[in-house]
């Protein structure tokens, strides 16, 4: 998770569990609608997770004003560039619309890379601003 919360060229600080953008996505887990996948090695060692949740300041709504469900994803850095990321998001996307999620949304800094995985993965771009792009994947 700490992965997803930081750019990649950023050493994670020491404090990062207890950090709001962090926290949010970590308390209270379980909770109706939440949702994550893992991806693990032929060792079953984790390469990466995503998941999504509803959160209580949501960054989107929908086109009937329900808060549409934020994702995180991180992918270890030995592992990027394998396409773990894009299975990450399709099989994130298919459990989201399995739990009742009729969209999907992110943030992401436009110096990330990955913003590029995500338009690939079917996000659309429906902002920038200084917290980054503002993105949202339609699941039907």
């Amino acid at each position: 998770m700490l992965l997803a919360g930081f750019p990649p060229e950023r050493e994670l600080p020491a404090d990062a569990l207890e950090m709001p953008h962090i926290r949010r996505f970590l308390e209270g887990w379980g909770r109706p609608g939440d949702v994550g996948v893992v991806a693990l090695d032929d060792a079953h060692r984790p390469l990466g997770a995503a998941w999504a949740r509803i959160l209580d300041e949501p960054l989107l709504r929908d086109d009937r004003g329900a808060p549409v469900a934020e994702v995180a994803v991180a992918v270890d850095e030995r592992a990027r560039g394998r396409g773990i990321g894009t299975a990450l998001m399709g099989a994130l996307a298919e459990a989201a619309g399995a739990v009742g999620h009729r969209e999907l949304s992110l943030t992401v800094s436009a110096r990330n890379p990955a913003h590029r995985l995500y338009l690939r993965c079917g996000f659309q771009l429906v902002s920038e601003g200084v917290h980054g792009l503002v993105m949202r994947r339609p699941l039907r």
